[in-house]
């Protein structure tokens, strides 16, 4: 651990993920499992507050009973869905269907 760096009691560097976000451009999509052990739900929540305080605008989609593997069709789509409107700027198609391939 470098000198001057804070950690916490395990001896992992104490991270602010918080501040970076302040300064960011651009679009925001924040996505979490409510069941996600991985990373808690209060870390997101933490940085959608911190958001909300500095008035920026972000959107925010909370899955019931998903835990850190949100690799499931709806969830895929909407992260598409985010790409094309804010990335090429056009519209997705409604209600598009993403289907798993069969095994």
């Amino acid at each position: 651990m470098r000198e001057g760096r804070r950690s916490d009691a395990l001896g992992w560097p104490t991270l602010d993920v918080v501040r970076p976000v302040w300064m960011r451009g651009g679009e925001l999509f924040l996505m979490h499992g409510d069941l996600d052990d991985n990373v808690h739900p209060a870390m997101t929540l933490r940085v959608a507050d911190a958001l909300i305080k500095t008035n920026k605008t972000f959107d925010f989609l909370i899955l019931p009973d998903r835990s850190h593997g949100l690799n499931e069709p709806y969830v895929i789509r909407r992260g598409w869905d985010y790409f094309v409107e804010h990335l090429l700027g056009a519209k997705p198609p409604v209600d598009y269907q993403i289907r798993r391939p069969e095994r």
